[in-house]
Formats: structure tokens, sequence, C-alpha cells
């Protein structure tokens, strides 16, 4: 369920979504000029995860900047007319009105809310989707992001039906089985079709250089 957060409670939730992130870190924010705690989280967790970074309403500092190309795995991103704040990792996602911007922090009034993959499965899968698309549309200022694997895995936020039946620790073939009883698979003749209800949940049906293949968002849904 949902959560309604003050400006304390953004900032407190805001920590832990960073300290928490296993997969992949994605941060929006129209303004840039992070709070000394936050730098030393972010720089923390970067050597653990990929992070994204999306900002858009002004030009960094040549300091800022700097700062930036000294992590490790982190993306930064420009879009000019970005205007959402999101701060999202694998397991939930906070749509504030707050800035990474210390002046917000410290002295403005915000709101937000927090939302979570268990709970709040449609609305997370959108911000995924929402998120997803800002990457896809905005230029790339600096990306020490060292893996291929882990910038197509945190731009596409979704997982081959292999690699998401070894998280849930099952075989393809079984995962596949637990698709059709949840109804988010269909057989028809020697085929699998996704339903309306897995492309509900962010689920595709894409077309590689080897075949076709299922792309199962990153959330606990089975």
């Amino acid at each position: 369920m949902a959560k309604y957060l003050n400006t304390t409670a953004i900032n407190f939730e805001l920590e832990n979504l960073i300290k928490s992130s296993t997969k992949f870190l994605i941060l929006i924010s129209p303004y840039l000029k992070i709070a000394p705690r936050l730098k030393d989280l972010i720089k923390h967790q970067s050597s653990k995860v990929p992070i994204i970074i999306v900002y858009g309403k002004e030009e960094l500092k040549d300091k800022e900047l700097a700062w930036f190309k000294s992590c490790s795995n982190i993306r930064l991103h420009y879009c000019s007319n970005l205007h959402g704040k999101c701060y999202i990792n694998q397991s939930s996602a906070i749509l504030s009105s707050m800035n990474l911007y210390d002046f917000s922090q410290i002295n403005n009034n915000e709101m937000g809310i927090l939302i979570n993959t268990k709970d709040d499965r449609e609305a997370i899968t959108d911000a995924y989707e929402d998120a997803k698309y800002l990457i896809s549309i905005s230029d790339v200022v600096s990306d020490s992001i060292s893996s291929k694997d882990d910038q197509d895995d945190i731009v596409t936020l979704k997982l081959t039906s292999s690699k998401i039946a070894k998280k849930h620790k099952l075989t393809t073939p079984d995962f596949i089985e637990k698709m059709l009883e949840l109804g988010f698979l269909e057989a028809k003749g020697d085929k699998h079709h996704i339903t309306d209800k897995a492309k509900g949940i962010g689920a595709e049906f894409k077309r590689g250089r080897f075949g076709f293949y299922f792309l199962w968002p990153d959330i606990d849904f089975c």
C-alpha cells in the first residue's frame, strides 16, 4: 500500500532506498546539487550496483560534474524538459516533489509517496516504464558503468525467462509452467503467448538474433 511521506520522511526513505539497492538504482531529479551525506551514500552504493541519474534543469558546475565522473558504475543523463522527480530501485520507488538538491532537503516543505513491488505492483511497473522512457530519450553526459550486461539490464528493467527463473530458483521450463498456471502465458498449439494479464505487469514478447523470447519485469510477481 502506498505510504504518504512528508519532508522528513522523504529524506529518511530516500536514504533507505539508496542503501537497500541490490540490483540497480535510478535517481530522476531536474536539479542536482546533492547534499554531502547523500553523495557519500550514492558513491558507496555505486561500488555494488549500477546507478543511472537523470537531471535536466541546468548544466552542472564543473566541480559537480567532476564528482560524478570520479564515481564508478554511474551513468549520468541530461533530459532538457524533465520536471518529474522519482527514485527507484528493484523493490520500491519514491514519487516526490523533492529534488536531489541540498536546499530542497533542508528548506522546502515537500510531499511524496512510497510504493513497493509487493503491494503496488501496477503503479511501480508504470513508474519503471516511464523511467525507461526518460532514460531512452535523454543524452548521456558521463558513463562509468563497466559491464554492457549491466547497462542493458538497467535500461530495460526486465529479465528474460531464463534469468528470472534463476532468480526464483526454478528451471526455465518450470518457470514457464508457473506463468501458464498464473495466467501470464497461454498455450496455442506448441507455442506460448503472453496474455493481457502479462502485458498489464509490463511483460513483452520480443524478437532477437536467435529467435523470439519473453521479457519480464524484475519484480516479485510469481
